[in-house]
């Protein structure tokens, strides 16, 4: 198996980025059926985006018992948001354990679609009177115009 980064062009075709990648598809018969799977790269921006987002919304919070630091609370929107496993107790209760964010566990798509999501758990449970929407500009403003990734749900 070869993994090679490749872009759409132009032309509407994956095209690869590197020799590794050119040689790859060199070696193949004309003809030859391939599997892809198409995986975007991750953004770390997008990322420290979701980082500053759960800062600045801890640091709202007034309950230092059941959130005593950032992670904790990210823990629990993550949960809320649907990154979750869940657990089923011999006794019939249900827990949640949180999905993980890193990145060889989802691709910038996933990823998207995931902190749009918990735009509207902040804006649903944490802080009434603020759209998502807003939210997700506002943060974007914080981290930078460098990297201002279209929201997805908008």
């Amino acid at each position: 198996m070869v993994k090679f980064l490749a872009a759409k062009q132009g032309d509407g075709v994956l095209h690869p980025m590197d020799d590794k990648g050119r040689d790859a598809i060199a070696k193949l018969a004309r003809g030859k059926l391939v599997m892809v799977e198409i995986k975007q790269q991750r953004h770390l921006e997008h990322l420290r985006l979701y980082w500053v987002l759960m800062g600045i919304c801890w640091e709202q919070m007034d309950d230092p018992l059941r959130w005593p630091d950032v992670e904790d609370f990210s823990d629990s929107v993550k949960i809320m948001a649907g990154l979750r496993r869940t657990i089923w107790a011999p006794n019939g209760d249900v827990y949640y354990s949180p999905g993980s964010i890193a990145f060889h566990n989802m691709d910038q798509t996933v990823f998207a679609a995931f902190f749009d999501r918990v735009c509207d758990v902040i804006a649903r449970d944490f802080l009434p009177g603020v759209s998502s929407q807003t939210l997700y500009d506002e943060v974007s403003l914080i981290v930078g115009a460098a990297f201002m990734p279209q929201r997805m749900a908008a």
